[in-house]
């Protein structure tokens, strides 16, 4: 039987290099008037081809995009499913990507592109009332019968990350360079300054956007400015340890954190192998165990 039924998985995220540990809820919604055990139901002889878009700036970022990635092929290794994806260089061709992937045959769609991928699944779910679609890291519009979320409490693992940041600080003040100034990223950051605040209720928290610099370059793929950002961080506002949550632009921030002799926090994997001896901590997301359990609650 095809079927989403809604349930709340708890992930352990294990961060990497001291061994703090965060909690991270993962939960499917679907439209209130299914209730908690809501399915979606289809033929028990369907055979459902899968449809991975994911974020912009494709695969190779070595945080989220390939966690979503791995994911899938985890859960290919698992069931044996048959997947297909689409890697978008840009916020346009993300949103084409989505038809794209119905138009080869994919019956249940994981939007991986967060609040860019909200308004186009609102309008492909009515026209493709037998596709499923599942947005992750953020709400849909309405929860059509064919439509569901996965959200992620990364303000929890960040919590802990500001508070072994706060712990770590010398100066007493620490930084976080988003790639976007969006709600998911404000997710990050209200956890990220709480922890390090409970620990040091005076110390500074900084925070900085790689967008603001550059925005008509992909702000999760852009290296040299996370490294401009992260440098003025380190130098104009004494900050010795960055959070980064900026994808593949988060390599910048980290080889800022060597040239300067600071520290830097990664997010999604563990990222210590990238500039090994500079990353204090990673702020593990684990959404490729939630791509596992959406996976798992469709073909259960």
């Amino acid at each position: 039987m095809f079927r989403f039924t809604i349930k709340i998985l708890l992930l352990i995220c294990i961060v990497a290099s001291f061994s703090l540990v965060g909690l991270v809820s993962c939960k499917a919604q679907k439209s209130a008037g299914k209730g908690a055990q809501g399915t979606f139901d289809e033929n028990p002889e369907f055979s459902i081809l899968f449809g991975l878009v994911v974020g912009i700036g494709g695969l190779g970022d070595r945080a989220y995009n390939d966690m979503l990635y791995n994911g899938m092929i985890n859960s290919k290794l698992k069931y044996g499913l048959d997947f297909i994806y689409a890697e978008p260089e840009d916020e346009e061709a993300s949103e084409k990507a989505l038809e794209e992937l119905i138009l080869k045959g994919a019956k249940c769609i994981l939007a991986g592109g967060g609040w860019l991928h909200v308004d186009p699944v609102d309008e492909l779910a009515r026209k493709y009332p037998d596709v499923y679609f599942v947005i992750l890291d953020d709400f849909a519009n309405e929860y059509l019968p064919n439509v569901a979320s996965v959200l992620c409490k990364q303000n929890e693992g960040s919590f802990l990350a500001g508070a072994l940041a706060a712990l770590h600080s010398k100066t007493n003040a620490i930084g976080m360079v988003g790639g976007v100034d969006q709600p998911v990223i404000h997710d990050f950051w209200v956890g990220y300054e709480a922890g390090a605040k409970a620990v040091k209720p005076n110390i500074k928290v900084h925070i900085d956007y790689v967008e603001k610099y550059d925005p008509e370059t992909n702000p999760f793929e852009n290296s040299p400015v996370g490294r401009i950002v992260a440098d003025n961080m380190f130098r104009n506002q004494n900050v010795d340890i960055i959070y980064q949550v900026a994808g593949g632009s988060g390599i910048g921030v980290f080889n800022a954190a060597k040239d300067n002799e600071r520290y830097a926090i990664g997010v999604d994997i563990d990222q210590d192998h990238l500039v090994p001896g500079v990353i204090l901590t990673s702020m593990i997301k684990k959404f490729d165990i939630g791509i596992e359990f959406i996976v798992d609650s469709i073909l259960a």
